[in-house]
């Protein structure tokens, strides 16, 4: 099973929003999908329960484990382990932003996640608290042996200025701080007057967040 989990360590970046789309979007395309709710705050469990209820032939391989189904010391940062882990294709986990999640990456219990860290070229603190924080996580996974399998996906481009703009911005921030090699070929865009979770309806969102988790993330859909 593919683990893949939807972190950065600032607030109102799109980490719920990229992790119910993605778990939409894998299980209308067969994949058997857990989302694991790691963040007390997020809203993902009615998310993907409104969508099922929509279309239960669709989104009905998704299932959902939070806070009830974990002991309370796991669910502080990243489980070892998920109730039936073995009859799904992937794992996706929506956190918050808590230092414990990023830290569990980098020890051997956490070997053999996926990270999409989000970054929004708009928000002025993301732009400086994100990039330098990654940079700590990484500098430590290299140092522990556990290289971190990381992507940082430029999200809501085109809100503000220009989709380019907004890129370049992006690979100008993480140059200066050595993570330029972790930026994703693809971005998401600004989806304007659209409500969680009907993202996917966009093509734009659609096409970029399926790039996203088959070439960067090696998700085969």
């Amino acid at each position: 099973m593919l683990k893949l989990v939807i972190n950065s360590p600032k607030g109102g970046v799109g980490k719920t929003t990229i992790a119910t789309n993605a778990a939409l979007l894998l299980a209308a395309e067969g994949k058997k999908v857990l989302v694991l709710k790691l963040s007390s705050s997020s809203r993902i469990l009615q998310h993907i329960e409104n969508k099922q209820k929509e279309n239960p032939d669709l989104y009905g391989s998704i299932e959902i484990a939070d806070e009830n189904k974990f002991d309370p010391e796991e669910f502080q940062g990243l489980p070892t382990s998920f109730p039936g882990m073995g009859k799904f294709d992937v794992a996706v986990a929506d956190t918050d932003d808590k230092w414990e999640i990023l830290e569990k990456l980098v020890d051997k219990k956490g070997k053999g996640w996926r990270v999409i860290a989000p970054i929004v070229p708009g928000d002025s603190e993301a732009m400086e608290a994100i990039p330098d924080e990654l940079k700590i996580i990484v500098t430590q996974s290299q140092i522990k042996g556990f290289p971190l399998k990381l992507t940082i996906v430029p999200n809501r481009c085109g809100e503000k200025k220009d989709v380019e703009e907004d890129i370049e911005m992006v690979k100008n921030k993480l140059q200066q701080t050595g993570l330029l090699g972790k930026l994703s070929s693809y971005y998401l865009p600004y989806v304007e007057n659209m409500s969680l979770p009907d993202f996917l309806e966009n093509d734009d969102f659609y096409t970029n967040l399926k790039l996203i988790l088959s070439k960067e993330c090696e998700i085969k859909i």
